[in-house]
């Protein structure tokens, strides 16, 4: 996955930038990229937070925090996808609306809102999550834990239930939705130029 989104994203940068689609798929490489990359040191800090004590930060503690820094690419990511079906389903079944909707520029300025919507989702999260110096007596020495507020489960509960359910769902059905719209549409040119062709 890491490798695959490296190549994309050199693909598409020597391509060049300066349509809309090679953009947002230039920018879904770099959100799949830099989740995949997250999730990989969740995964190590998982693995070495079971291994023996005496670091003086806990690595299960730097995996509950970046998880979440992670989730932000992963729902930018989800987020890009459904903008890239609905800009594909407009272009194919209205091409005469949408033609000069999908530019480079409102491109970037929808990149920049979802990045900042996905952001400011997780603001929250990340607040209830402080990290504070624990003193360890066997050392004499302090370390370094991530300390929850009180309203990280409620907080928590909300992200659970809007995030990994309504969002989600929501993104899905819009980008079924759109699917369905476009295979209409060009089962319906095929059918107009198959009837063309036969008079």
């Amino acid at each position: 996955g890491i490798v695959s989104n490296i190549v994309s994203i050199c693909v598409f940068f020597k391509m060049g930038v300066q349509d809309s689609v090679t953009l947002s798929f230039f920018f879904l490489s770099i959100s799949d990229f830099a989740y995949l990359s997250i999730t990989t040191v969740c995964a190590v800090c998982a693995i070495i937070g079971y291994g023996p004590d005496g670091l003086k930060i806990y690595p299960l503690n730097v995996k509950d925090f970046t998880y979440w820094i992670a989730v932000i690419f992963y729902n930018v990511a989800m987020f890009l996808r459904v903008f890239i079906a609905v800009g594909r389903c407009c272009l194919v079944a209205l091409p005469l609306h949408f033609k000069n909707m999908f530019t480079k520029r409102r491109t970037l300025l929808v990149v920049y809102l979802i990045t900042l919507s996905v952001v400011a989702m997780r603001v929250p999260m990340l607040t209830t999550q402080i990290w504070v110096g624990v003193p360890d007596p066997r050392t004499n020495s302090t370390n370094i834990a991530l300390r929850r507020t009180d309203g990280y489960t409620v907080i928590l509960t909300v992200q659970d239930i809007l995030n990994r359910n309504v969002i989600t769902w929501l993104c899905f059905l819009t980008v079924l939705l759109s699917f369905l719209i476009l295979a209409t549409a060009l089962r319906k040119a095929a059918r107009f130029r198959h009837s063309a062709k036969s008079t």
